[in-house]
C-alpha cells in the first residue's frame, strides 16, 4: 500500500517571540528590573509539503513500513517560520516473523529528521539532524498471553527533543520496557 500526500494550510496569529523586557524600559532600583518577560507577536504562516508512505509484506515474513514527510513554511514575509519544527523526516519500521517460530517477533525501526534551531534573546538554540533507532522482540507463550521487549533509543543517542521557546532538554536516553499481557 502507498499513499501520496500534498497539504497546504494557513494559519493567523501564531505566536513569535518578540523581545524580552522588564515591562517599564527605565534602569531603576525598583523590583521591576529584577524580573523579565517575553513579549510575543502574532503572525501568519503559510505551510505546504508532501508526504509519502508505504507499507506491506517484501516476504511471507517481513513488513515493512515507511513515511517521508518534507515541509515548507514562511512568515508573511517569505522568511522561514516555526524553525523548531524539522523540515524532513523519514520514519521506518520493519518487522519480522520467521516462519519456522511463529510464536516470536522480532522489530527495528528508525527515525530521522534535519536540524532544527529557535532564535531567541538569548541567541541561537539548536540540534543538528539526528537518527533514533529502536527494536522490539515479542513472543505468544499461549493464545492470550505474550512477553514484550521494547528499546527505544538503541544506540542512545543524545539529543535535543525540543529547541522551542528557549527551553531545550535532552530527550530519553536509552530505555527497556518489559511487559506481559494477557489477553481475554
Amino acid at each position: 500500500m502507498a499513499s501520496l500526500a500534498f497539504f497546504r494550510t494557513q494559519q493567523s496569529n501564531l505566536q513569535e517571540f518578540k523581545e524580552r523586557t522588564d515591562g517599564d524600559g527605565i534602569d531603576d532600583d525598583d523590583y521591576s528590573d529584577d524580573f523579565t518577560y517575553a513579549i510575543y507577536r502574532g503572525i501568519n504562516v503559510e505551510s505546504e509539503g508532501v508526504e509519502l508512505e508505504i507499507s506491506g509484506y517484501i516476504s511471507d515474513e517481513v513488513k515493512v513500513q515507511a513515511g517521508i514527510t518534507h515541509l515548507d513554511m514562511k512568515d508573511p514575509d517569505g522568511n522561514d517560520a516555526r524553525t523548531f519544527i524539522p523540515r524532513n523526516t523519514v520514519k521506518l519500521l520493519a518487522t519480522w516473523n520467521p516462519s519456522t517460530l511463529s510464536k516470536l517477533k522480532f522489530g527495528m525501526s528508525a527515525r530521522w529528521q534535519d536540524d532544527i534551531y529557535f532564535v531567541s534573546s538569548f541567541g541561537r538554540i539548536s540540534q543538528e539532524s539526528y537518527v533514533v533507532l529502536g527494536s522490539y522482540a515479542s513472543y505468544d507463550i499461549t493464545d492470550n498471553i505474550s512477553l514484550e521487549l521494547n528499546i527505544d533509543n538503541l544506540t542512545d543517542e543524545k539529543y535535543f527533543s525540543s529547541v522551542k521557546y528557549e527551553q531545550a532538554w535532552y530527550a530519553a536516553p536509552r530505555n527497556y520496557n518489559l511487559s506481559a499481557n494477557w489477553r481475554f
